[in-house]
């Protein structure tokens, strides 16, 4: 869930947009852009992964099944499975590769 200023961001750009003029408009939609996509980043990153999704997909990145993460973390391999299938759909992945590439370069594991 978004913030109160994040929304508040949104909607003023969104009411520059709107009074954007033909000539400057595409210079004002490319900086609305701009903007909302690093908005959208930061609050994706700061949001995108339970803490246990996060320490399941760093026990991926260093090389775990689903067995050993399942007895490091006290649960049940049923478990393990279940958090990987929420961590491949937040994160727009199909394997555990994808999602530890995507986890690095968003910087959502060490």
């Amino acid at each position: 869930m978004m913030d109160k200023t994040t929304k508040e961001t949104i909607l003023l750009l969104v009411q520059k947009l709107e009074r954007a003029h033909s000539l400057s408009a595409v210079w004002v939609a490319k900086d609305v852009a701009r903007r909302l996509k690093k908005l959208t980043i930061i609050h994706k990153t700061e949001t995108i992964l339970t803490v246990r999704e996060t320490e399941i997909l760093q026990h991926v990145s260093n090389g775990f099944t689903n067995p050993e993460i399942a007895s490091a973390l006290d649960i049940s391999v049923k478990t393990v499975q279940f958090h990987l299938q929420g961590i491949f759909r937040k994160t727009n992945t199909s394997s555990r590769t994808e999602a530890v590439s995507f986890a690095l370069k968003e910087k959502l594991i060490p």
